[in-house]
């Protein structure tokens, strides 16, 4: 990473800090989610390891086009990704991720923003089940809701009602042991993993900065 690449992150981590001190407590907003994600997807990258750069999703298979601001070529084939703008990827964000999960019904800012990045890094079908299985873990003994990828009113009803700070542990913890085994079931993806690892990293100093300034302010 270049000095000019370091200070564009840090600017993009402050400005997302103070977006979601700011924010109220009732509403998460997708423009700091994007910030977020934006801060971890870089641009135009096309290595042939990477399976998402193919738009048959595997490597080898269908024509090698890369991925750009986290818009994969094997999940949007018909995209021209090389050309791909920073606000078509937004559309698509706000559609096919932040839409899909219902974001708009989440309370916490920094659930919501885990929960979308870790969409737009897994796909939002993994997603959807791994966070009914974190709102299960976090609301235990309570009767667990259906771990069927489906998105209603029941699994937003519990996700804004267990504790915050458990949920946000699992689906931390969830991530991390989905980044293990998608590596242990391919090592070649060893080379990926401690990016992987290093974007939980940072979103989780976001959160425990964010939380410990709104302490600070109550």
């Amino acid at each position: 990473m270049t000095r000019e690449e370091a200070c564009k992150k840090l600017q993009q981590f402050t400005l997302m800090i103070l977006l979601m001190v700011a924010v109220p407590a009732h509403a998460a907003d997708v423009e700091i989610a994007l910030i977020n994600t934006f801060g971890h997807e870089g641009g135009y990258q096309n290595m042939r390891a990477d399976s998402g750069n193919w738009t048959g999703g595997k490597v080898g298979k269908g024509e090698q086009r890369g991925t750009k601001y986290g818009i994969a070529a094997a999940s949007y084939p018909r995209e021209d990704i090389r050309a791909l703008t920073i606000q078509r990827a937004s559309i698509i964000y706000r559609r096919d991720f932040w839409g899909a999960l219902r974001l708009d019904d989440v309370k916490s800012q920094i659930i919501a923003n885990e929960i979308f990045d870790a969409a737009v890094n897994m796909g939002t079908g993994y997603q959807a089940k791994a966070l009914q299985r974190a709102i299960n873990r976090a609301g235990w003994p309570m009767p667990p809701i259906a771990v069927d990828g489906a998105i209603g009113p029941a699994t937003i009803a519990r996700l804004n009602f267990v504790d915050q700070v458990a949920l946000y542990c699992h689906l931390v913890g969830l991530r991390y042991d989905r980044y293990a085994r998608i590596v242990a079931g391919d090592p070649i993806k060893e080379q990926f993993f401690r990016t992987w690892v290093y974007r939980i990293k940072d979103n989780v100093r976001a959160a425990v900065l964010a939380m410990e300034s709104k302490r600070r302010r109550t």
